[in-house]
């Protein structure tokens, strides 16, 4: 099975995933992209960086995903719909288009999307202990006034593409939830994921657990 966790950056995706890791030692941890760099030879481009996009998701579906899926827990770092609400903010295609794309016969739904929502000034300020001041530029040159603008910028993008995921959220209310996390600890959120996954899923949970540890089951520990 296939649990995929977005949201914008700062929301702690990868620290949360790093959580879900300790309450499930037994899952499949990946992310997407798998191949920043190649990615970034076509960033110039946003048509072409759509499509970097998908090529390296289709590689990751048929390396990893289709052959870990059935008999897996796999919990992946963003997915196809981070590729919905990033590109449509920047480019403007429409969303549906861009599911489109992936659900051409390759690609697969998750079972559960979870999407981390969070207001913009805490993401400034996440981001900005995170990663210092130039987290959303990479000139050091420009001036003050400068800095301000694209700082400004990137808050209504950013926004921009929360906006597109509480979109994705209604439209796919059948596998996705939104979590506020403003006022929540990583450890929070983790848990509140876990305790959603169970309730659902809690049977298939079980039976994956057993099925991979259970030459250990004395001493590994059970999903919480």
């Amino acid at each position: 099975m296939l649990i995929t966790i977005e949201g914008i950056d700062g929301t702690g995706k990868s620290t949360v995933c790093d959580l879900l890791a300790k309450k499930y030692p037994f899952a499949v941890m990946t992310h997407e992209p798998q191949d920043k760099e190649m990615i970034r030879w076509y960033d110039d481009n946003p048509y072409m960086e759509l499509y970097a996009y998908l090529l390296d998701h289709a590689e990751h579906v048929e390396n990893l995903i289709r052959r870990k899926y059935n008999d897996n827990l796999i919990i992946c770092d963003r997915y196809i719909d981070s590729r919905v609400a990033y590109q449509s903010a920047k480019i403007g295609i429409p969303m549906e288009r861009i599911y489109d794309m992936h659900f051409n016969g390759y690609s697969i739904i998750p079972h559960m999307t979870f999407i981390l929502t969070c207001d913009m000034d805490e993401v400034i300020n996440r981001l900005t202990q995170r990663d210092g001041e130039m987290f959303y530029y990479s000139d050091i040159l420009v001036s003050e006034s400068a800095r301000s603008a694209l700082l400004n910028d990137y808050i209504i993008r950013m926004d921009k593409i929360q906006r597109k995921y509480i979109e994705i959220a209604k439209d796919w209310s059948n596998r996705c939830v939104c979590i506020d996390v403003t006022n929540m600890t990583p450890e929070e959120v983790a848990n509140t994921i876990s305790e959603k996954i169970n309730l659902r899923y809690g049977q298939v949970i079980n039976y994956i657990y057993n099925k991979k540890v259970n030459s250990n089951a004395n001493t590994a520990p059970t999903p919480s």
